[in-house]
Formats: structure tokens, sequence, C-alpha cells
């Protein structure tokens, strides 16, 4: 991070809560990610929900350095609420109560596409205003704009198996 001389207009208060919302979205994502790695109706598009996993836990690492440089510390009960909100979403109905909707592969992959949207978008602000490393911020920014149009490729695809099951597939666009 650069020093606070650096950026004199630049409210520290105001940066911490910017990092720790995003930490909370990340950490959400990465929970979701990693709970859709236990499910076999994302057998097909493990690798690249590993990869995003793997995105979200390292930037919540870069995230957490950053703050901790600011004199900072993860917000709990932002964190305790994306935890929560991760959690909700597994007892979603669907449209059924007894068991698993086929819907809930394409909400899942919105969900994460979203988490990995939202980073993408801190990543890209953060060096814009230059007042943390270059190096973790351009590679994190990098990675999700790399992930990004992939989860939404997967994204489609389910939507388009469980939306359309008889039609013929479609090769993207």
């Amino acid at each position: 991070m650069t020093s606070e001389r650096d950026h004199p207009t630049a409210d520290r208060r105001v940066v911490r809560v910017y990092l720790g919302d995003h930490l909370a979205v990340m950490h959400g994502g990465a929970a979701l990610a990693a709970r859709m790695l236990d499910a076999p109706h994302h057998r097909d598009a493990a690798g690249l929900i590993a990869e995003v996993a793997a995105e979200l836990a390292a930037g919540c690492g870069t995230v957490r350095a950053f703050l901790g440089q600011l004199g900072g510390s993860p917000p709990r009960l932002k964190m305790l609420a994306m935890g929560t909100v991760e959690r909700i979403g597994r007892i979603k109905m669907n449209g059924r109560v007894a068991r698993r909707s086929p819907l809930s592969e394409v909400l899942e992959l919105e969900a994460l596409r979203g988490a990995v949207g939202t980073a993408g978008a801190f990543w890209a602000a953060v060096e814009r205003a230059g007042f943390a490393a270059r190096t973790p911020v351009r590679d994190h920014a990098e990675r999700c704009a790399d992930l990004g149009p992939r989860v939404e490729e997967a994204r489609l695809a389910a939507a388009a198996r469980v939306l359309a099951p008889d039609a013929p597939a479609r090769e993207p666009a």
C-alpha cells in the first residue's frame, strides 16, 4: 500500500469499509464455490469452480493484508451476514420442498458469476484508485476477468440443459 501522504485526501475509514464490504462478498463467494465443489450436479464445471474458489480465497487473503496495513480488521458482522446469506441460499425451494431443484445448478452459477464480477469490479477500482500495491491487484483483476466469462458460459450451458432439456445443444457465442 502506498503511504497516506501519497493520497492526502484519502479517508482511511472509507477505504477500510470498501475493503471490508468486498472481503465479505469474496468470502461468501468462496464459501459458495467450496459447497458447489461437493455437489454432484456441478461435476462438469468442477475444475472451473475450483479455480473460482481459489481466486476468491486468495483475494480474501490480499484484502485482509490491505486491511491490516490500514490498521483495520475483517468486518466480523458483515462476514457473518454473508455466511448466513450463503447458508440461507442452500434452503431455497426453487419450486420443490423435499428435494433439490434442477434450477439450483443455474442459480448457484449465477451467484458465483455475481461474486466473480463483484470481485473483478473491486480489483479494477482499487487499481484505478492507486492506493494499493499494483502487482497483486492487477493479478486478481486479470484472473477475475478470465474467470467471469467462463463462469457465464457454464451458467448458460446449465440454463439450456435445465430450461430446454430437449433442445439441441448450441455452441457458445
